[in-house]
């Protein structure tokens, strides 16, 4: 019925497609371009990821903290800075006994 209605269409514009050409879709919408265009654009690029070509690009935005482990980075931040710097040296403990020999 739809091809019978294009060819009636195209008779009626002076076109003179025959019902086998549209039906073998000589005539296709410019909907079903775009369609097909964006089908295989994702086919190619779900290919070349599932091949290793390419990878999905990933930006993490943000990480779950709590505001303990912020001030403990903060504070680790600011004695590494210190020590880089020369203002504070890092605490050394000699044991002496009590080790053993590798076996």
């Amino acid at each position: 019925m739809f091809v019978e209605l294009l060819h009636l269409i195209s008779q009626f514009l002076g076109y003179e497609f025959s019902r086998v050409e549209i039906a073998k879709e000589v005539y296709a919408p410019k909907g079903h371009a775009v369609i097909e265009s964006d089908q295989e654009i994702i086919r190619r690029g779900l290919a070349d990821m599932f091949l290793g070509k390419i990878a999905i690009p990933m930006d993490v935005k943000s990480f779950p903290v709590t505001q303990d482990a912020v001030r403990e980075q903060d504070a680790l931040r600011q004695a590494l800075l210190k020590w880089v710097s020369g203002e504070a040296t890092v605490g050394v403990e000699i044991k002496t006994g009590g080790m053993r020999e590798p076996p």
